[in-house]
């Protein structure tokens, strides 16, 4: 299991990023998608990135957002079908860990029991809801892609389902501050 550390971090896993300059990092989309069509595909990452001040190694307890540019690429359902997901190498859920405790424990089960009943309910719209509902968001209503992202969605259900088992675990600090945060692999 990954977990980041957040803490005593070492110079060498900081990187300084200055006013306009880009960064690049490569991915390997069919370990983290089903790509089961042959096709184009437009592809972006967005996020949020824990950051220091320059020449420091200290966290400010802050996150930047980030936004790639938009890419298009070809893939042969085939050739990506070869790479081994990397969700199917993760086992299923979570233990909470013992920093959790009282009122940041109750928030931590309330939103895992909300992100298994958000997760079923979605699961549901996406193989029998609205289909241009599902064409506004996925760009598609193949049958098939419907399928795949209700079977992702229950799969996300049922990780949110256990709290007691699974090789990813919930914390309820970060960057030395108490807070209801949990740190997932899948």
């Amino acid at each position: 299991m990954q977990r980041l550390a957040y803490t005593q971090l070492s110079e060498d896993v900081f990187k300084p990023i200055m006013a306009g300059q880009s960064i690049e990092v490569e991915i390997e989309l069919a370990e983290l998608y089903e790509l089961t069509s042959s096709g184009k595909y437009d592809i972006l990452a967005a996020g949020a990135i824990p950051y220091a001040e320059l020449n420091s190694t200290a966290l400010t307890g802050s996150a930047l957002a980030f936004s790639s540019n938009t890419l298009s690429v070809d893939v042969d359902a085939i050739e990506a079908a070869k790479i081994e997901s990397a969700v199917s190498k993760l086992s299923k859920r979570t233990t909470i860990q013992s920093d959790c405790s009282g009122s940041r424990l109750s928030a931590v089960r309330t939103a895992l029991s909300n992100c298994q009943r958000l997760a079923t309910t979605a699961a549901t719209a996406a193989t029998s809801g609205s289909a241009s509902k599902f064409q506004e968001y996925f760009k598609t209503t193949s049958s098939s892609v419907r399928s795949t992202v209700a079977a992702r969605l229950r799969a996300v259900a049922a990780d949110c389902g256990s709290t007691s088992g699974g090789r990813t675990r919930t914390y309820c600090k970060r960057y030395g501050l108490v807070s209801c945060a949990a740190n997932h692999d899948s």
